[in-house]
Formats: C-alpha cells, structure tokens, sequence
C-alpha cells in the first residue's frame, strides 16, 4: 500500500508534497502546544485555534477533540463540545473521560436522561469514577428519583470516604429522606 500524500500551497503559493505521516506529526505538535497554554483563560482562543488546526491535518484526532470540547464547554458553549466530544466517541469508545464530558454537559444543559445515559456509559468503563457517580446522583435527583439518587450518593461517599464533598452529600441525604 502506498503512502498518502497531499498537496499543500505554502504562505507563498508555491506547491509543497507533505505525507500523511507528517500530517499527523503536526497534529500532535499542536496538540501539544494547545496542552501547554489550555488552562491559560487569556489564551483560550489561541487553544482552540491549534486544536483546530490540529483537526484539519487529522481529523481523528481524539485529543484534539476532547481539548477542543473542553474549550468550547469552558466558553458554555455546551452544543458544541457535546458535539465534539460525540465525533471523538464514536473513534474511540474506551475511554471514560469522554462519556463523562458528555453527560456532565447533558446535565449542564438540564437533559437528565441524556446526563443519566451518558454518565453510565462512563460507569462501564470505569466503576471507580468518582464524578460520574456523583454527577449522576444530581441527575437522578433532578429528575426526581431520589431513593436511586441515594444509591449513588452513597456510592461517591464510598468511593472518596476523604472527599470534602462527602459533608455536603451527608446534608443533602439526610434532608431528602
């Protein structure tokens, strides 16, 4: 099987050969510098710009979607990093993180079905993970299931017995029994 190449016109016009491997080289390396300066508020705008870039050069590429999703979901911009986030999922459906990032934004936007499906999603993958479990006990209780709500309140308390959190659940349980 041959090497896939593209065609590129540089900043001058001029005609440049570039593979697909080089492709996905500089994929990474924005990927990369977006990793570095993403949590920098003040440069959320040139995160997203790499992260973009990113996505033409490898449209597959989970990170950048994920990172992506983030920047939008930090914006409350909640439509688009769902969507996003949906793009990476159907490349790759093992990893917790993204099911999560889907129901939290789902729950954000007040769909607790949605919320409640998606965060489950993320349980099968990962049983242990603590803010799934709690963010789908708030789910359950917003959508008016609290003896199911408790069960999951009660989970997050197992899960993380030394979490700051665990004094807020304890409140909120023992007020909506």
């Amino acid at each position: 099987m041959g090497k896939v190449i593209h065609v590129v016109f540089g900043k001058d016009g001029g005609r440049k050969d570039r593979s697909n491997a080089d492709d996905l080289n500089r994929a990474f390396e924005f990927c990369k510098r977006a990793a570095e300066i993403e949590d920098d508020e003040s440069k959320r705008e040139i995160t997203k710009h790499l992260l973009e870039h990113a996505l033409v050069l490898d449209p597959h590429n989970v990170d950048a979607l994920v990172r992506l999703g983030t920047q939008f979901y930090l914006e409350k911009n909640t439509v688009k990093a769902i969507e996003l986030w949906l793009r990476a999922w159907h490349i790759d459906d093992t990893q917790p993180t993204i099911p999560y990032n889907i129901g939290t934004a789902y729950l954000v936007n007040q769909d607790c079905d949605e919320a409640v499906f998606w965060l489950h999603r993320a349980l099968k993958l990962d049983p242990e993970m603590f803010l799934a479990v709690f963010n789908i006990a708030v789910a359950y209780e917003r959508a008016e299931l609290p003896k199911t709500a408790r069960k999951f309140w009660y989970r997050a308390m197992e899960l993380n017995p030394n979490d700051p959190s665990n004094e807020f659940i304890k409140k909120h349980v023992t007020k909506s029994i």
